[in-house]
């Protein structure tokens, strides 16, 4: 199930002590804050990450790092839509001490592999089998809360992909 804003799982995630820490300051100095807690994000220019990874690959012929495991499933979420909701929550006076700023909708390593093979990429003669022993096999971030408080329709992975493929061609 996706992990609410709420969600017990999280709470000694390094993430989740960060945002204690933060709320802790900000109850000290009366002001107000809301931790957003971001998926994955992937777009071009950002190298980090998994689909990051897989871009830079593309572009520079380096090694990257895949999990045996390719069930392993992660909520992917483009910059834009990143950049979007913040724009629209700057402008909304809803004190809220944590969002989720996610697609909501969970695709596995080997959904994001294919759609990479589907535009002609392929990555066996330079991928690097993982482990993935303290890995969570399914992490998906719920964004109802996000979406009563804006307009929220966050890109599909396997379309936004399509398209930043085409243009790196």
């Amino acid at each position: 199930m996706p992990h609410t804003e709420s969600s017990d799982i999280l709470h000694d995630n390094k993430k989740t002590i960060l945002e204690n820490i933060l709320k802790m300051i900000t109850l000290k100095k009366n002001i107000t804050h809301t931790n957003l807690r971001v998926s994955n994000v992937y777009g071009i220019g950002i190298d980090y990450g998994f689909i990051g990874s897989l871009f830079n690959s593309l572009k520079s012929g380096s090694e990257v790092n895949i999990f045996k495991d390719q069930n392993i499933i992660r909520d992917y979420i483009h910059i834009d839509d990143v950049i979007f909701a913040v724009n629209e929550l700057l402008e909304i006076d809803d004190a809220r001490a944590c969002l989720n700023v996610s697609t909501g909708i969970g695709n596995t390593i080997a959904q994001a592999l294919e759609i990479f093979s589907q535009n002609g990429y392929k990555f066996e003669k330079r991928a690097t089998s993982l482990n993935a022993l303290i890995v969570k096999p399914v992490s998906i971030l719920d964004c109802h809360n996000l979406s009563e408080l804006i307009d929220w329709k966050p890109s599909n992975l396997s379309q936004v992909l399509n398209k930043l493929l085409a243009i790196t061609k």
